[in-house]
């Protein structure tokens, strides 16, 4: 497959092959500049000649020309925005079907300039179909000023589970205005589901930030936008949470530094500048000091069992790991009396047994107290 684009009408033309791409396109019309061309992953494409055009009077013959590789010309997901209209093919109806194909091909790793980096998977094959709805809704609302979107969290680290969601760190060239955040939120209410309800979705959480409020770094960095299912009946109800300040942004960035894959864009280490080691000890401290009483858990105590033995390991050994992983380590070094609480939180994040957390108010609040305890005795000594 071969995308041409008409630099006159501004149209884009779709061809089944190379040869069909040079039939159409006439010689003389290419060395006039009026002809730009990119292959099915939308690599950007040169013209070579092969055999020059030639004139005679004012009679002009076409000549021949191949198509190379040209990695120093823009590569066409970065050329769509100034393209009018896309012509009937038998692959895509619209301009936004092919902006989709070209952020979840299995080799469409574009850099921040265009360029065509290096090839890179789409996901996990059970949450493709997804994925590609959920960069449709993105790519829609935030048009050009999308730089990337980068998957990261369960679906790389440790396999999805039953109840796993679905992690989108999406980065903006632009602030999105009050009409963008409320489509945008609203549409992605349709890609998403929450957690069991669904046998074809998964929930979806989705954090947007703007490139220069976080490059270069600074703490607390300011979050854009954040879907989850959480949010659900608010945003039903109308209710859309505004950008805010947001500490958790720094362990984000963290994870997905350390393990992500780039649906658009460039990889997120080139993306985003390293979290300096004290601003992610800053951020779990903050995250800590938000669970001091039982109403700051209440209706999510299995996440919050999961999430405090994952900055508990995370404040011991200076890694992130997955909610399993940090759940069996631990398990081993939590007194007795509190294992019970994390093996059933762990099973019930596995499918393996029922979530019934909410019926042990006094071994959720021991367990809290002892494991921030824990933690920030380790991040105290990490200082």
């Amino acid at each position: 497959m071969i995308f041409a684009a008409a630099t006159d009408e501004k149209g884009l033309m779709i061809f089944s092959s190379e040869r069909e791409a040079i039939a159409y396109c006439e010689g003389v019309d290419v060395e006039d500049g009026m002809w730009r061309f990119w292959d099915g992953n939308g690599a950007a494409l040169s013209a070579q000649v092969v055999v020059a055009n030639h004139r005679t009077g004012i009679f002009v013959g076409s000549g021949t020309y191949g198509l190379r590789p040209a990695p120093d010309l823009p590569a066409l997901i970065h050329s769509l925005p100034y393209i009018s209209y896309l012509e009937a093919n038998p692959y895509f109806a619209t301009l936004a079907e092919v902006q989709v194909h070209l952020a979840s091909v299995d080799a469409c790793e574009v850099g921040c300039e265009g360029r065509m980096l290096s090839p890179c998977p789409t996901g996990p094959a059970e949450i493709s179909s997804q994925l590609t709805d959920a960069l449709r809704v993105i790519q829609r609302h935030l048009g050009s000023t999308l730089q990337s979107v980068h998957l990261y969290g369960s679906a790389l680290d440790g396999g999805l589970k039953p109840l796993s969601d679905i992690d989108l760190l999406v980065t903006t060239l632009a602030r999105i205005d009050d009409a963008t955040r409320r489509a945008l939120l609203s549409d992605l209410l349709r890609v998403s589901a929450p957690p069991g309800q669904s046998e074809t979705l998964r929930a979806l959480e989705a954090t947007v930030v703007v490139h220069d409020d976080i490059v270069p770094w600074r703490y607390p960095a300011r979050r854009e936008l954040q879907f989850g299912e959480w949010q659900r009946a608010d945003i039903l109800a109308g209710v859309f949470e505004p950008a805010m300040n947001d500490h958790d942004l720094a362990i984000l960035l963290t994870k997905a530094r350390l393990h992500s894959i780039a649906l658009r864009g460039p990889s997120a280490d080139a993306c985003f500048d390293p979290v300096p080691e004290s601003d992610l000890s800053r951020a779990l401290t903050d995250t800590l000091a938000q669970w001091n009483m039982p109403a700051d858990w209440e209706g999510d105590e299995r996440n919050v069992v999961l999430a405090l033995a994952r900055i508990w390991y995370t404040a011991s050994t200076g890694s992130i790991a997955s909610k399993e992983r940090a759940a069996d380590w631990a398990i081993e070094r939590l007194p007795v009396q509190h294992r019970p609480l994390l093996s059933e939180a762990r099973d019930a994040y596995l499918g393996e047994r029922e979530d019934r957390l909410t019926t042990q108010a006094d071994q959720m609040e021991a367990f809290v107290q002892f494991v921030k305890q824990e933690a920030m005795s380790c991040l105290a000594a990490r200082r």
